[in-house]
């Protein structure tokens, strides 16, 4: 499970984590999704997310805090992989174009 706290922020439609993704950097997650400094990301897109580690289950939505610095506090679910190690987050609203999107976990 993931225990500690990463940000990933989407800054008109880019996404800006250097070095958080193996094997372009030494960061913890295997698989970010969009990538990282990804250019044209929709607004309708999910956010993934994989560590290595297998997740238990359990209340899954709790453990994304999205928010939009247009939009405010972002809802939707998040819902595991089959592989029971990559969470995905399906937001309820499209982001806004342009939108700076923080993502806690």
């Amino acid at each position: 499970a993931a225990s500690s706290r990463s940000s990933i922020e989407l800054d008109r439609k880019r996404f800006i984590v250097e070095g958080a993704v193996r094997p372009y950097g030494d960061g913890q997650y295997e698989y970010l999704h969009p990538r990282p400094n990804a250019l044209y990301v929709s607004e309708v897109t999910s956010i993934a997310v994989r560590e290595g580690d297998e997740v238990i289950s359990g209340n899954l939505d709790s453990l994304f805090n999205v928010t939009g610095d247009k939009t405010g506090r972002v809802t939707g679910r998040a819902v595991l992989g089959r592989d029971n190690k990559t969470l995905v987050f399906h937001a309820d609203q499209p982001f806004a174009p342009g939108e700076k999107v923080s993502v806690k976990f």
